[in-house]
C-alpha cells in the first residue's frame, strides 16, 4: 500500500530535480540572450534620438532668429556619454562586447548645450541663438 506512493514521490523528485538541472543549464544562454537584445535595443534607440535631435536642429535653424522647438526624447540604457560638437550630435554607447560605439548624426548648423546621458525620458529645447548658433539643452 505504501510502495506505491514511495514511488511517486520519488518520481516527483527526480522530475523537479531534472526541472531544476535544465533552468541551471539555460539561466546563462538567457541572460545572454537578454544582454544582446538590450544592447542591440540600445544601438536602435541611439540612432533615433540621433537622427531626431539634428533634424529638429535644421527645422529650427531653417525657421531662423528666435525660433525654438521642444521635442521628448528616449535616452537609451548603456550610454557612455552624450555630447555636441561644432555641428554633430555624438551618443556613445557600450556594445555587447563592452567596446564602446560612436552614434552621430551631422547638421547644418553650430551647435551649443548638453545632452542627458541618463536613460529616460526627457524634453529638449531646441533653440536659434541671435549670434546664429542653435542651442540643445533638457528642459528645467
Amino acid at each position: 500500500m505504501f510502495g506505491g506512493s514511495k514511488s511517486k514521490a520519488q518520481a516527483t523528485i527526480e522530475y523537479v530535480t531534472i526541472l531544476i538541472l535544465l533552468l541551471v543549464a539555460l539561466a546563462p544562454l538567457l541572460y545572454l540572450g537578454y544582454r544582446d537584445l538590450v544592447t542591440k535595443n540600445s544601438a536602435a534607440q541611439a540612432i533615433a534620438v540621433v537622427k531626431q535631435i539634428a533634424s529638429t536642429v535644421d527645422q529650427v535653424r531653417a525657421q531662423g532668429q528666435g525660433s525654438r522647438i521642444i521635442m521628448r526624447v528616449q535616452m537609451p540604457e548603456n550610454i557612455e556619454s552624450a555630447f555636441l560638437n561644432r555641428s554633430e550630435v555624438f551618443i556613445r554607447i557600450y556594445s555587447i562586447d563592452g567596446q564602446l560605439s560612436d552614434i552621430s548624426a551631422n547638421t547644418n548648423a553650430n551647435l551649443t548645450g548638453s545632452l542627458p546621458v541618463v536613460p529616460g525620458v526627457y524634453f529638449i529645447n531646441v533653440t536659434m541663438l541671435d549670434n546664429g548658433t542653435v542651442s540643445v539643452a533638457p528642459s528645467s
